[in-house]
């Protein structure tokens, strides 16, 4: 007779883990939100942050917020666990960003465009600036020597592409030829401490241009040098720069320098500047400057002749003056949408500057 089984307690079923809930937790999401968004207008407000800035974060504020809660938030976690897991990923997205931002592009664009801070990254060209000829073609190869003057390197026609920033030494004249295009890293440069030549032909201009456009590059800057020609040449996508403490302001910036700028355009431009002069003598003529982020061609102390030449849609003033001056201003245009506008620290000046040029309106319908 076989043996019955011994009756065993039933065993409970396995529990299956609790399925963490979806959805808003309105009584958090209310009160938390409405703080972030007051702690934004309060910074705007209070501390002066840029509207641009307040209004990208509360952007990603709020789309983080509808996958926080749509996907990742938790209702069986504690109050804390829910908030901190809503709001420092937010926080870290804004640092990423800003991070990327900054390191990306050199020449600080990006950056002012997220944050409204105009800020220029610093470089140092000292210990490149006293180089001796033969180690600067040595260092930039895309540069040849001059084979009948020891103190000159030529630029050749053709495409050149350079990722750091170029530093022409002290003693060392560059001559620019016909037909070559220079394209510029984010936020790099062209820093010259002798003669800069750059003579284009009408059919043959030089170009000065980014590498990628929506990556500014710098300046080209002709620092306490020989007299220096810039003709038939173009630039566009320029920034400013900052180099060894001194701010160059322009897409070409002139610091102490004697020079002519001649049938040449610049445009568009996304310093503060255009053209940025600070001292010496200048001939600037038969030019045209379009789309300056801010002034077309400004003026820190110099003398010499602004004539002929042709600014419009500038985000400021065409032409903007001031320093210890002694400019004859005469025979330019300046059109943009509010008449055409032009600065000077010299009432006199001012009114030379209406009476000598032509002011008027891009808009057609305007009277």
């Amino acid at each position: 007779m076989s043996a019955r089984p011994t009756p065993t307690a039933a065993t409970p079923p396995a529990r299956l883990p609790r399925a963490r809930a979806r959805g808003v937790d309105w009584p958090l999401a209310v009160p938390v939100g409405a703080a972030v968004g007051l702690a934004l207008m309060g910074v705007r407000e209070g501390l002066g942050v840029p509207t641009v800035l307040v209004a990208w974060t509360g952007v990603l504020f709020a789309v983080w917020s509808l996958v926080y809660w749509g996907v990742v938030g938790a209702r069986g976690a504690t109050v804390y666990a829910r908030v901190a897991g809503w709001l420092a990923p937010w926080a870290l997205m804004v640092a990423v960003v800003l991070g990327l931002a900054w390191q990306v592009d050199g020449a600080g664009w990006l950056w002012y465009r997220l944050t409204g801070y105009n800020l220029t990254p610093a470089e140092s060209a000292a210990s490149a600036a006293d180089l001796s000829r033969a180690a600067f073609v040595d260092r930039w190869p895309a540069f040849v020597a001059d084979p009948s003057d020891a103190t000159v390197v030529r630029l050749p026609a053709g495409p050149h592409g350079f990722a750091r920033t170029v530093v022409v030494p002290r003693g060392v004249s560059l001559v620019i030829e016909p037909g070559a295009e220079l394209r510029f890293g984010a936020g790099r440069s062209l820093i010259a401490y002798g003669a800069v030549e750059a003579r284009g032909t009408a059919d043959r201009p030089i170009v000065f241009t980014a590498r990628h456009r929506a990556l500014k590059w710098g300046s080209v800057a002709v620092i306490d040098a020989p007299p220096s020609v810039f003709a038939h040449v173009r630039f566009e996508h320029a920034r400013q720069a900052r180099v060894d403490g001194v701010d160059l302001t322009g897409g070409l910036s002139l610091v102490g320098t004697d020079a002519e700028i001649a049938h040449s355009t610049f445009g568009p431009m996304f310093g503060k500047d255009a053209i940025y002069v600070r001292g010496g003598t200048l001939r600037i003529h038969d030019n045209e400057v379009r789309d300056a982020f801010i002034d077309g061609i400004d003026f820190d102390g110099g003398r010499g002749v602004l004539r002929d030449n042709r600014f419009v849609d500038c985000g400021d003033e065409g032409i903007d003056l001031s320093g210890d001056l002694a400019l004859d201003v005469f025979d330019n245009t300046v059109l943009d949408r509010r008449g055409g506008r032009v600065a000077a620290e010299a009432d006199a000046m001012a009114t030379a500057i209406v009476l000598r040029n032509t002011l008027g309106y891009t808009d057609p319908s305007h009277p």
